[in-house]
């Protein structure tokens, strides 16, 4: 590895890595035009912004091959969240499995996916005293 060069050993790298800094944006981000409102949290990394998925997972996935990322050395965060109901089946499984590939043939090089239920979300939502693991 030449010095200074990448992540490890240099002062600054580029990335669309927020972690959770997304949350703490929301006070100096004003309104977007997704429809993102001033003190809303921003997106997470490049995620879709909370509301903004109109066509489905697939075109979240092309959308992000599309981006240019040759020089974002510290890498790129993509969280989907997937209904555990979409894989139930071996079909279902079969198809998240395909979905994965297409994101591998756009070149593209990190997703992860939260596996939660809006039940779930929602059942948070009222009982938060509940510990869930």
């Amino acid at each position: 590895m030449l010095e200074g060069k990448g992540p490890i050993g240099c002062c600054y790298t580029s990335s669309t890595v927020t972690i959770t800094a997304n949350i703490p944006c929301d006070a100096v981000v004003g309104a977007t035009s997704d429809g993102r409102k001033a003190g809303e949290p921003t997106a997470d990394g490049i995620s879709p912004s909370r509301g903004t998925i109109k066509n489905g997972p697939t075109a979240v996935l092309k959308s992000v091959g599309k981006l240019s990322t040759e020089l974002f050395s510290g890498g790129q965060l993509l969280n989907m969240r997937v209904d555990p109901k979409t894989i139930e089946s071996p079909e279902a499984e079969k198809k998240l499995g395909s979905l994965l590939r297409g994101f591998g043939d756009l070149k593209c090089w990190h997703v992860q996916f939260n596996m939660v239920s809006n039940e779930t979300l929602r059942d948070a939502q009222n009982h938060p005293e509940i510990i869930r693991i």
